[in-house]
């Protein structure tokens, strides 16, 4: 793997590609499905192109997020 974020203890004998980093990505409110990152994140700006390492958000995805958090919300859906 290259340019990720690794969580949690990870051994030293992994071997990690270029571009990975090890912390907390600091996600708004993962329990909603909202893993936008918290300015600060260590995730901003270390991907291979320069962007954030991680989702990369379309209106599409955001409208797909809240139809399913309302389905959750109704009992219509679980996760």
């Amino acid at each position: 793997m290259e340019y990720c974020l690794i969580l949690g203890n990870v051994s030293p004998d992994i071997e990690r590609g270029p571009g990975c980093i090890q912390g907390d990505p600091m996600f708004r409110d993962p329990k909603n499905l909202d893993y936008r990152l918290k300015p600060g994140s260590p995730c901003i700006g270390k991907a291979s192109d320069g962007g954030d390492i991680g989702v990369r958000w379309t209106p599409e995805m955001l409208e797909m997020i809240n139809v399913a958090l309302e389905l959750r919300r109704r009992g219509l859906i679980e996760f």
